[in-house]
């Protein structure tokens, strides 16, 4: 399906594009060279998305949001998206904000979303490029239900740290190992059932994995750099192996307190950090998305 605002042009023109093609493409490629005829953009799914580059549409529920302030002192929005496959951080800036400010676009809404892509999230700055398709009732963010994965961090007894496309606490307790990976299956925001679907030696492959340019890896602290700012912020840096590769790790805000523990010769786990490569050396980045644990 194609966003359109003509459908009786766009079906016209569709026409002319399967006769001119006489059987050479499909239905769903006749309707994408129509889309980008009229300049529109073909809804893809957010699992799609993910590995684009550039202007993409999406469509999903907003499963949370809120309003936070920029370091430049700016509003904007960080809200977590789902269709039926997948769930995505989009960043919502400038007139957009306004939408969820003034209460136009609330949690559980189906929106459209035009935006740009880029290391796995999406980034809206106006406010036409966000449509709702469906407003949701309370009754139906209360039981709607829907199933997540994530990757179990760890548990103290009554809730559990989990991680989907950013750190969650649910109210579980798990006795499961660190690293496994887990389908959640929510009612609201209720989690009814838990099934271990990957166990944490093979997540890691033993010790790391890439996805895209997100890393989950467990090494052993060989260095200890510095503890500093950069741009008013804190930061600190560390440096961990595994097996014959050496990271740099930049322990941001929170995690910087990581720094005043960590021991030479500490283990430590890095959960969704962002890989940067500097010549033959990668450099690791935990932020705010990111989970540091020593394994103390």
């Amino acid at each position: 399906m194609c966003d359109r605002k003509h459908d009786h042009e766009f079906e016209n023109k569709l026409k002319e594009v399967v006769e001119h093609f006489s059987g050479l493409i499909d239905e769903e490629t006749a309707k994408m060279l129509t889309a980008y005829y009229f300049g529109s953009i073909p809804i893809c799914s957010i699992k799609e998305a993910k590995k684009r580059k550039g202007r993409v549409t999406i469509e999903g529920a907003i499963k949370n949001f809120e309003i936070m302030i920029s370091k430049n002192g700016d509003e904007y929005c960080r809200a977590i998206v789902e269709d039926e496959e997948d769930v995505a951080l989009v960043y919502f800036w400038e007139e957009s904000v306004e939408l969820f400010k003034a209460g136009d676009i609330n949690k559980g809404d189906i929106v459209r979303i035009r935006g740009i892509a880029k290391n796995e999230r999406f980034y809206v700055n106006s406010g036409d490029d966000i449509s709702i398709i469906k407003r949701a009732t309370e009754k139906e963010v209360a039981n709607k239900e829907r199933i997540v994965r994530g990757i179990f961090i760890t548990s103290d007894g009554e809730k559990s740290l989990i991680l989907l496309e950013r750190p969650e606490i649910f109210e579980i307790p798990l006795k499961i190992d660190e690293g496994d990976e887990i389908e959640l299956k929510l009612v609201g925001d209720k989690v009814v059932d838990v099934k271990v679907i990957g166990k944490g030696s093979q997540f890691f492959e033993n010790g790391k994995k890439i996805q895209g340019e997100r890393i989950f890896v467990r090494g052993v602290v060989v260095g200890l750099g510095e503890l500093r700012k950069y741009k008013g912020k804190d930061l600190a840096e560390i440096t961990i192996k595994w097996r014959d590769e050496f990271f740099d790790v930049i322990l941001w805000g929170k995690h910087v307190n990581v720094y005043n523990y960590v021991d030479i010769g500490d283990e430590i786990s890095i959960f969704n950090g962002y890989i940067k490569t500097k010549g033959k050396k990668a450099e690791i980045h935990c932020g705010r998305d990111s989970i540091v644990k020593l394994m103390k």
